[in-house]
């Protein structure tokens, strides 16, 4: 499995609320409404919390600044990966996303990586009751 993992800023003239509404609604549902199109298994958001608490480790640590969250999107294989290069609806839809990402995330200040996926740990949800 290949990741795209997508470190993101918001842009500075929204507040955490409209990034996160935007993301997690519009930005959402566009991506899996082309999902399939651009071989996109897997999508997952992480947004940030504990804010306070995160700047206090940022300060105690010397770390860089928070992102405001992180996109993590897989792919079966770098053939599914690079559909944009080689499909023109692949092209378009990822242009449509493209546009939609530059409107609630500061790409300057974001990040982004291919990663390889490798498990060290996975523990199952552990049931309570």
């Amino acid at each position: 499995m290949i990741r795209l993992i997508f470190c993101i800023r918001r842009h500075p003239q929204l507040t955490q609320a409209q990034f996160l509404t935007h993301w997690q609604g519009t930005h959402a549902a566009l991506v899996k409404r082309h999902a399939d199109t651009l071989g996109i298994r897997g999508y997952h958001q992480m947004s940030a919390i504990e804010q306070n608490i995160t700047h206090a480790i940022q300060q105690q640590s010397g770390s860089l600044p928070a992102f405001d969250g992180v996109a993590i999107i897989s792919f079966e294989d770098m053939q599914g990966f690079s559909l944009p290069q080689r499909d023109e609806q692949a092209r378009q839809a990822q242009s449509e996303i493209d546009d939609d990402c530059a409107l609630f995330i500061d790409l300057q200040a974001s990040s982004l990586m291919l990663a390889q996926s490798d498990t060290v740990i996975e523990t199952p949800p552990q049931v309570y009751g």
